[in-house]
């Protein structure tokens, strides 16, 4: 499930977006009508998707809240806009802080909108978010990856992986979920670094493991067990520096 933030000082559109966006199975984590509350539940509420407003009440803007977003977390935004082209003011501030999509206020009709906010996680996953491969786009957000399945985005977060494989070109991400896999197309190291907030390591050129999933290490055999029953090889360049990654008490 998505978890939406909304920027707008025009309550009664805010509250009938949130109305659009709750009918795709999004959960709205709050409404703001300043960059300083838009702010403050961004950074309590930590959601998957901001639709922010350019102009706003106080002496910040939309443009400040989506600096902010940019500064400190990967989140893709959609702008809201009443007018918005070259002679607009924000034009050239909006363009340069990489918005994942704009939704003209006013224009649109209800029965659209998820597709703006389809595209926006497509266009923010090609930017630079993490591109799930099955047969939907998805994204990768927050620790989090986005899997469309039957119109819906299913989350997965990272303490869900179990270890992640190379299947050139691609990943294979391995999760607890129905043991289900997903396939990225991004390097091992890259892939690695998107999930932070597990410990990730690396036991082999083309293998990495959620160290939360081990089970058993059979250092004769050079391989590794997990509590899912996959066993995989420890490299040779590997095997010496997996001490200093895991505690073994002999």
């Amino acid at each position: 499930m998505l978890k939406i933030l909304i920027v707008d000082d025009n309550l009664i559109f805010a509250k009938d977006l949130a109305k659009g966006v709750q009918k795709y199975n999004c959960e709205v984590v709050g409404i703001a009508a300043s960059a300083e509350k838009a702010i403050e539940l961004f950074e309590s509420k930590e959601p998957n998707l901001v639709f922010i407003d350019l102009e706003l009440e106080g002496e910040k803007d939309g443009i400040y809240v989506a600096e902010h977003i940019n500064k400190t977390c990967r989140v893709p935004f959609i702008f809201l806009t009443d007018n918005f082209g070259s002679s607009n003011k924000y034009f050239k501030k909006a363009t340069n802080t990489l918005p994942a999509n704009y939704l003209p206020k006013g224009t649109f009709l209800p029965n659209q909108l998820w597709h703006f906010v389809e595209a926006a996680m497509s266009n923010y996953s090609k930017a630079g978010g993490l591109l799930i491969n099955e047969d939907e786009p998805s994204a990768f957000i927050r620790n989090q990856f986005f899997v469309k399945s039957k119109g819906v985005w299913e989350k997965l977060t990272a303490e869900d992986i179990t270890h992640i494989t190379v299947n050139k070109p691609y990943c294979e991400i391995h999760t607890t979920k129905s043991l289900k896999k997903y396939l990225v197309r991004k390097p091992l190291d890259f892939t690695v670094l998107q999930f932070n907030s597990v410990k990730l390591i690396r036991i082999h050129q083309s293998h990495a493991v959620n160290i939360n999933f081990i089970c058993k290490y059979d250092y004769t055999k050079s391989k590794i067990i997990l509590t899912t029953k996959n066993e995989l090889e420890v490299g040779r360049t590997y095997k010496k520096s997996l001490p200093s990654q895991v505690l073994f008490l002999d």
